[in-house]
C-alpha cells in the first residue's frame, strides 16, 4: 500500500542549502545579466553576484529597447554599480570581458572601468568596440596579474612609456588594432609584455602597424594575418625569434626575407600572395637582376619544421 504512495514533493530549498562554492561554479555558465536576476530569489543570492569571478558584459544584451531614450544609460548604470560594489568588498574578478556595440558609452568611463578591474586583479581581459574609433591608453594595461589580453576592434593604441611593464603577461590578441607609429612595428609590444609568448595578430585595411620585424627571446606561437588585398608588400621581414615552435602567417610576400633564426620551429602554417606587380615583374622575360617576391630564403629558414602546411596560393609563390 505504501509502496503504491506517490511521493510528495518537498517544498525545502535545497539549491540555498547548496555551499557557495558550488553556487558560484553554477553561476559561471550564466550570462552575467541573468547572474544579475538571481538576487531576487534572496539576498544570499546578492553576496554571491559580488563575488562571481566571471563578468561578461555586453551593450546589445543589457540594453532594454522598451525605455527608448532611456536605454543608453541603463547599461551604463548598471556597470557602474556592478563595479562600485566589487570595489568597495575587495572582491577579485578572474575574467572581465566587455563588448561595447551600441555607442552607449563613453570612452573616459569605459577606461575608468578598465582600470578598475585591473586593480581588482583581473587574470584575463577581453574588450571590443565596434561602434566608432576608440583611443586607448596603452598604460591603462599596467597590471601585476594580468595573463591573457584581447582587444578589438577599430582602437587606436597610444604609445606605451618606456617605463610600462607587465611582467605577467603570457598571450595578447590584438584585432585590427593600430599604434601611434607604425615604424615601430611590434616593438613597443614586446618591451610592454616582456613575457610574452602567444601573440596574435590580425591587422585589415587601415589597421596595421607591423613593419615587418621582429625579435623576442620569449616568443613561442606567432599568429599573423592580413587580409587586406591592397596591401604594399613589406620590405623586408625577419623574424628573429629562436623560442618559436608555431608560426602562422599570412601575408603579401615581402621583397626579401633576412634573419631569420626559427632554431626551435616545430609547426609552419604559410598563405602567402604575390601582387600583380610582382607576378608581372616574375613572369617578364627579359627580368634581370633582383627580383621581388622571392620566397626563397623564407623556406629555407623554416626548412627544419615537421608539420608544413601551405594553401595553394603559398604554392604558387614557389
Amino acid at each position: 500500500m505504501d509502496s503504491n504512495k506517490k511521493a510528495i514533493p518537498s517544498s525545502k530549498d535545497l539549491i540555498s542549502s547548496l555551499p557557495d562554492d558550488l553556487l558560484l561554479h553554477g553561476l559561471t555558465f550564466l550570462t552575467t545579466k541573468e547572474a544579475a536576476l538571481t538576487p531576487v530569489l534572496s539576498k544570499r543570492w546578492l553576496n554571491l553576484l559580488q563575488s562571481l569571478p566571471i563578468l561578461d558584459l555586453d551593450d546589445s544584451l543589457l540594453l532594454n529597447p522598451r525605455k527608448g531614450q532611456r536605454k543608453n544609460g541603463i547599461f551604463r548604470d548598471f556597470v557602474d554599480r556592478l563595479l562600485s560594489r566589487r570595489v568597495k568588498n575587495s572582491s577579485p574578478v578572474t575574467k572581465f570581458s566587455l563588448k561595447c556595440r551600441q555607442g552607449s558609452v563613453e570612452q573616459d568611463r569605459v577606461i575608468q572601468w578598465i582600470r578598475t578591474v585591473i586593480d581588482l586583479d583581473v587574470l584575463e581581459l577581453s574588450l571590443r568596440f565596434d561602434y566608432r574609433i576608440f583611443h586607448l591608453p596603452f598604460n591603462v594595461f599596467t597590471s601585476k596579474t594580468l595573463v591573457n589580453l584581447r582587444i578589438g576592434t577599430r582602437i587606436f593604441l597610444s604609445q606605451a612609456s618606456s617605463d610600462f611593464v607587465s611582467l605577467m603577461l603570457k598571450s595578447l590578441v590584438l584585432e585590427s588594432v593600430s599604434f601611434g607609429d607604425a615604424k615601430l612595428g611590434f616593438k613597443p609590444i614586446l618591451s610592454a609584455f616582456p613575457s610574452l609568448q602567444n601573440l596574435r595578430i590580425h591587422e585589415s585595411k587601415q589597421w596595421f602597424y607591423w613593419n615587418g620585424s621582429i625579435s623576442s627571446p620569449t616568443l613561442k606561437k606567432l599568429v599573423y594575418r592580413r587580409d587586406d588585398d591592397s596591401s604594399v608588400p613589406k620590405t623586408c621581414v625577419s623574424f628573429d625569434t629562436r623560442t618559436l615552435v608555431y608560426l602562422d602567417y599570412s601575408d603579401v610576400v615581402a621583397d626579401k626575407y633576412e634573419n631569420l633564426h626559427l632554431d626551435s620551429l616545430v609547426e609552419a602554417r604559410l598563405d602567402l600572395q604575390l601582387t600583380a606587380k610582382q607576378i608581372m615583374r616574375i613572369s617578364a622575360p627579359d627580368n634581370v637582376g633582383f627580383v621581388p617576391g622571392d620566397v626563397t630564403t623564407l623556406f629555407m629558414g623554416i626548412r627544419y619544421v615537421k608539420i608544413l602546411c601551405l594553401t595553394p596560393d603559398a604554392l604558387d609563390t614557389l
